[in-house]
């Protein structure tokens, strides 16, 4: 029966982990698509090079226009790079183990991007 269970619990983590091609482990990271953002994109840019919105937006308005701060968390970020569903298998595959815990920041001054914190 020890060995019935063995078996089971072999082919499940071959299922989650053992999938991986070569060419999923150099896919995309969640560094690697962070390090794309340059400061003075605009916010859709931005939304466009990470491929979704982020988890929170918090606003402000001052004399010298509107300034946002976007929370994303690894989370996010790898489920928008990589696809639903995929963020128990890939967060080994990528070197992303921890990352889905980690929050970005990024900063923007009347829709361009000013600072980012996190990464």
């Amino acid at each position: 029966m020890k060995t019935f269970f063995k078996i089971i619990f072999a082919v499940v983590c071959l299922s989650l982990f053992g999938c991986v091609t070569a060419q999923d482990r150099n896919g995309p990271t969640v560094y690697g698509t962070l390090k794309q953002l340059k400061i003075g994109m605009t916010q859709s840019e931005v939304v466009s090079t990470i491929g979704g919105q982020p988890d929170q937006i918090n606003p402000s308005t001052t004399e010298s226009g509107r300034h946002e701060q976007w929370i994303y968390s690894g989370a996010t970020i790898i489920r928008y790079i990589r696809g639903p569903g995929t963020m128990m298998r890939y967060s080994f595959a990528l070197g992303t183990t921890g990352k889905q815990d980690k929050t970005f920041y990024l900063y923007f001054d009347n829709g361009i991007l000013t600072s980012t914190q996190g990464f």
